[in-house]
């Protein structure tokens, strides 16, 4: 195969090269005559329908264009090629681009075979034009249910840009469905999120979507600092100042600004050169308006008759394409049908020459053979009749067997669930008493132990030692009182009692206040959201985590400032703490304080990071997927 495929190229690239530059439709169709019949075998076929699918984008004639692509779906079908499927849909989908419905029924079944391939980008891009079509339809419960989806897609297969423009679209259907304070919550957040990535494309529509909410809302003033700040961003997109242009032009029209209103038309009009002219339009209708409200006369009739003529002609070109496809639709299915007249024709006219044939031949034998075979075909059907009946009642009793087992297995799984429930929170509840436990012992025994030693060891007359002896004594009495507060500190942390009572955050204020009356450090705390719904497991290891590393600031820091930050907004967690102490230093390995913090974070879904704060100080970042 790989001499013909050879000669083809060759072929094509000497028809790109001929001195009369013939079109791109006629080289596609030389290609098509010089390759191997249909059927000879699956790569030239292979290439077959993509040289069918290019006539179908190249051909101007819209039933030749049908035509082209009818054959390419048709050969993908017989050949089992998916992706020749979904090449000949997406085409199709093009071509009928003034029919809502039909793009939506040929992206319907493009999604099926990108789904079945788990081709995530076509299910991605599938997704996105047929949520467009329901939305130039008005259909705003499909719209949404396929926003939502591609960005369930999106979220698990693209990446963080193609993630903020679907949470956009959700946005721009809450829009359409007048539900502002949702809308302009999902533009927030995009805006929040793009932070980090700083997408131009992401930033642009959050300005522009929120600005035109602000309109809505009657802050004229937001929306023209948004959509002056879109203007601004240099992305080389004309259109895109000509769209924004036109919008600030409107709202000072609506304020009466009418020199600013006439300077913005103007930007607009100046960037339309080379772009379609829905653009021109809306433009012109804004220049209709101005010179209308100032009584500019002669300007007023000057664009009004630009306004109405590009509108009219826009009207045309759309009612003109309807009609082609149409029409085209109406001659596919005249087509249709006189086939199907023709093979019925063909059928009945087969039939009745056999019967002729077979009269003249034996009139009798024919008649003795259909009262044969008609008997035997009504033994047969009584049979089948029979058949029929056993495989109902078989099938109803599978069915309720299936029921039966599905309610059984449905039982079990509900009982397993409760079962590991009780099993987590009696471990929890284990850890818990054990927790006290080991607090009671350290503080009860080990704290009793030291305080004893304490006493006894403050009873050496220290007055009769030497100097050395001295030195060792009260290097001795610091050691035995730093144990001591240890052991005092450590029972307490293990399970605070503000913890049972007040919960993590009055445990985290109380542990902050304790050590904010030392006055050597200055801790500020802050939480936000709703942090009561943490579940009390992860909020005991949260606290575990946030006293480590408190501990490692008091300790290793040498700061005089931090921060404990912890936020909870619908599921997400987020923890963050800094101080502006002498920092980390670049290469250091994490000493196993860090380690036991990493393993603690990862137990909980917690992301854990960590970098130099300010150029000085250390910040530490968790959060939750």
């Amino acid at each position: 195969m790989k001499p013909i495929l050879t000669s083809i190229l060759f072929l094509f690239c000497l028809t790109t090269t001929n001195a009369q530059q013939p079109s791109k439709l006629d080289s596609l169709k030389k290609v098509l005559a010089h390759l191997p019949a249909e059927g000879r075998s699956f790569a030239g076929d292979t290439l077959r329908i993509r040289v069918l699918c290019e006539m179908g984008e190249e051909e101007g004639n819209p039933k030749k264009s049908h035509e082209y692509l009818s054959a390419a779906k048709t050969i993908a079908e017989k050949q089992n090629d998916k992706k020749g499927q979904l090449l000949a849909l997406e085409k199709f989908s093009q071509l009928y681009e003034y029919q809502p419905a039909r793009v939506i029924e040929y992206n319907m079944k493009g999604l099926a075979i990108a789904e079945n391939l788990k081709d995530y980008p076509k299910v991605i891009k599938f997704t996105n034009q047929i949520r467009n079509k329901y939305f130039a339809l008005g259909d705003n419960e499909n719209t949404m249910k396929f926003a939502k989806y591609n960005f369930a897609v999106n979220k698990e297969h693209g990446n963080l840009e193609t993630q903020l423009i679907s949470m956009n679209n959700i946005g721009i259907v809450y829009f359409q469905m007048k539900k502002y304070d949702m809308a302009l919550n999902y533009f927030f957040n995009i805006h929040r999120l793009n932070s980090h990535l700083k997408s131009m494309k992401v930033e642009n529509a959050y300005l522009i979507n929120s600005a035109k909410i602000y309109v809505i809302q009657k802050q004229n003033k937001k929306a023209l600092i948004n959509l002056q700040e879109a203007l601004e961003i240099k992305d080389g997109y004309k259109d895109k100042i000509s769209f924004i242009a036109n919008e600030i032009a409107l709202i000072y029209l609506s304020e009466n600004n009418l020199n600013e209103a006439i300077k913005f038309a103007q930007i607009s009009e100046k960037a339309n050169n080379g772009l379609s002219d829905s653009y021109k339009i809306g433009t012109y209708e804004t220049f209709t308006k101005i010179y209308k409200k100032i009584k500019g006369r002669e300007k007023y009739i000057q664009y009004l008759e630009k306004f109405t003529s590009l509108s009219l002609k826009e009207d045309s070109i759309k009612s003109s394409k309807l009609t082609d496809f149409i029409n085209l639709d109406y001659v596919a299915e005249k087509q249709l049908m006189k086939i199907n007249d023709l093979n019925i024709n063909l059928k009945e006219n087969e039939f009745k020459n056999k019967l002729l044939i077979g009269g003249i031949l034996t009139s009798i034998g024919v008649l003795i053979t259909i009262l044969f075979f008609n008997r035997i075909i009504k033994k047969k059907s009584q049979e089948i009749s029979i058949q029929n009946q056993r495989i109902e009642e078989l099938n109803k009793s599978l069915e309720f067997k299936v029921k039966e087992r599905t309610s059984e297995l449905s039982e079990a799984n509900k009982e397993l669930i409760k079962k590991n429930f009780e099993i987590s929170e009696a471990l929890f509840k284990g850890q818990t008493i054990e927790r006290k436990r080991v607090a009671a012992e350290l503080h009860d025994n080990l704290g009793s132990t030291l305080s004893a030693l304490k006493w006894r060891l403050g009873a050496l007359d220290s007055d009769n030692l030497n100097k050395k002896e001295r030195v060792i004594y009260e290097s001795i009495k610091l050691m035995m009182n730093n144990a001591y507060d240890d052991v005092r500190n450590l029972s307490h942390n293990l399970l605070p009692t503000e913890f049972e009572s007040k919960g993590l955050i009055g445990a985290l204020q109380k542990l902050i206040n304790d050590i904010n009356e030392n006055k050597k450090i200055r801790f500020k705390f802050n939480s936000k959201g709703n942090t009561a719904s943490i579940d009390k497991k992860i909020g005991l290891e949260i606290y575990s985590i946030c006293l480590e590393l408190i501990t490692n600031i008091l300790k290793h820091s040498e700061a005089n400032s931090a921060y404990l930050s912890i936020i909870k907004l619908q599921d997400k967690i987020e923890i963050e703490i800094y101080d502006n102490g002498k920092g980390i230093m670049e290469n250091s390995k994490h000493g196993k304080g860090i380690e036991s913090i990493i393993e603690r974070s990862n137990t909980i879904g917690l992301q854990f990071s960590i970098e130099n704060y300010n150029e000085k100080g250390t910040k530490i970042y968790l959060s939750s997927n």
